[in-house]
């Protein structure tokens, strides 16, 4: 609606005219009235001068202080309604639906939603209802604001005429129906809008410029809210991405140093096996060239020939096996699944004893072996777990001390539908430190001095036995720790028992 120009008023009323000495009496006491008027309406424009300031002083340090704009808001509201002594005050922002049209081009009303961010009404008076966000591109009033208009001005009902709307949630016309509205405002964006309201006013010049001078404060505080706020999620956001960044660093220098540590683990097995393998290669080798020097002297007795023929089965049987483990090793990275068949585990034990006892003699050593009273159902594969069984009882030769007893035990633990076999070998002799248990199942990886000690192997029987284990869907385990002088090693094999009926049994 057109706003109706503002007639020019004066802020002070003009000074009486000097008395005249003859005049009467009456006349003085008139004059004398006048000037009493006068100082009163001075003193009146002196405090709401002075109210004015305190509250722009007010707002200036909430703002200088605070970054709570909803706290600006309220207090500069209800400061405002107490310092004009006015029915209503309430604050508008915007929200554009599209942020390019924050600009008006050509008279065009963007589309835009409003909120009411504050409200205050004088002590007295009853609050209105919440008002929820509205259109504000539907509203007359706050068009001729979107629109560039200065200020929108009413002075009462009389003024709107037959424009009037009926009873209203925003505006509540019908009873505030005097208007003074001023947009808050930068840089050619319509912010929101800052509104007074009374019953019946005029509003003079001096009213309408210090609501703009308060709706520039806030202007100032919202723009500077803003791009506080801006520049601390650019700062966030930097913030975020420099933490990225260095978790990635992080995990690209973590997993560069596990490569490195496999690398140098790779390097020191490598080592390791060249060492083992030069050792157990080059000595059967060694003894196999001298005992066919040997057998090449046509004056040697048939004693002796038999002996250095001894001798190269000997250490041929030795570099078999050492192939013959390599090549086990390798099969199992493809192996199929086991073939499982019923075995007797006691007739199994009691062939794999004998087969070992004739080497066992030569140490002095016993194996006793414990086994439970009833009979067991084990259902496995036969040639894995022999062979993992006869790589533990030729690891208990080796590093048992001479005349010592090894002892083979076999439980059944569990109930009838998760049985599972336990068998465990025990020696006594050469230990193993704390420092190398989490190694002893690893390829190529012997015990500190074996080597220096002669004792013969590759480091791969303990490998090949958890891999054959594993195999069986199994585990094994290792402890070892001194009792008295001597070191007392155990290896335990936790096997899963299938009930029969539950597998497939193989001829």
């Amino acid at each position: 609606m057109a706003t109706p120009p503002l007639a020019p008023q004066s802020d002070l009323p003009q000074s009486p005219a000097r008395p005249n000495r003859a005049a009467s009496p009456n006349k003085q006491a008139l004059s004398k009235q006048a000037l009493l008027q006068t100082i009163a309406q001075l003193q009146q424009q002196l405090e709401q001068q002075q109210q004015r300031q305190q509250l722009i002083d007010q707002l200036t340090s909430a703002i200088r202080n605070s970054r709570d704009l909803n706290q600006i808001y309220q207090q500069a509201v209800t400061d405002l309604v107490q310092t004009m002594q006015v029915r209503r005050g309430w604050l508008l922002l915007f929200k554009y639906s599209d942020p390019r049209q924050r600009h008006s081009q050509n008279g065009s009303i963007p589309k835009t939603k409003a909120t009411l961010v504050a409200e205050s009404w004088l002590e007295g008076d009853q609050p209105a209802p919440e008002l929820e966000p509205f259109w504000a591109s539907d509203c007359r009033f706050c068009q001729m604001i979107l629109t560039g208009e200065p200020q929108v001005i009413c002075s009462g009902l009389d003024q709107l005429g037959s424009a009037a709307p009926q009873p209203d949630p925003i505006f509540h016309l019908e009873q505030l129906p005097a208007l003074l509205m001023v947009p808050l405002e930068s840089q050619g964006t319509v912010l929101g809008c800052l509104a007074l309201q009374q019953q019946a006013q005029d509003w003079s010049a001096d009213q309408l410029a210090f609501l703009r001078l308060v709706a520039a404060q806030l202007s100032t505080a919202i723009i500077q809210t803003r791009s506080f706020h801006q520049v601390q999620a650019v700062v966030q956001e930097r913030t975020a991405q420099l933490q990225r960044s260095l978790e990635v660093q992080a995990k690209l220098y973590e997993k560069t140093r596990q490569q490195v540590d496999q690398l140098r683990k790779m390097n020191a097995e490598r080592e390791e096996f060249l060492s083992t393998i030069s050792h157990e290669l080059l000595t059967p080798l060694t003894s196999m060239g001298l005992a066919i020097r040997m057998l090449r002297q046509s004056e040697l007795g048939s004693s002796r020939q038999q002996r250095y023929l001894d001798i190269l089965d000997q250490q041929c049987l030795r570099e078999t096996g050492l192939i013959n483990d390599l090549l086990a090793l390798r099969k199992l990275e493809t192996l199929a699944p086991p073939t499982l068949q019923k075995l007797d585990l006691r007739q199994l034990i009691e062939t794999l004893s004998q087969s070992v006892s004739e080497s066992w003699q030569e140490k002095e050593l016993e194996l006793l072996v414990h086994l439970p009273a009833r009979p067991l159902a084990f259902y496995s594969d036969s040639d894995s777990l022999h062979r993992a069984l006869l790589e533990l009882l030729t690891n208990a030769r080796k590093y048992s001390d001479p005349g010592s007893t090894v002892e083979l035990r076999v439980d059944c633990q569990g109930d009838l539908r998760a049985r599972q076999i336990v068998i465990s070998i025990g020696n006594r002799g050469a230990g193993i430190s704390p420092a190398e248990m989490p190694y002893i199942f690893d390829k190529f990886r012997r015990g500190q001095g074996v080597t220096q000690q002669a004792i013969q192997g590759t480091g791969l029987g303990l490998a090949l036995v958890k891999g054959l284990v594993e195999h069986l869907d199994g585990t094994i385990t290792a402890s070892s720790c001194p009792v008295g002088e001597i070191w007392e090693t155990w290896f335990t094999m936790t096997l899963p028992q299938a009930a029969e009926g539950q597998i497939h049994v193989s001829a």
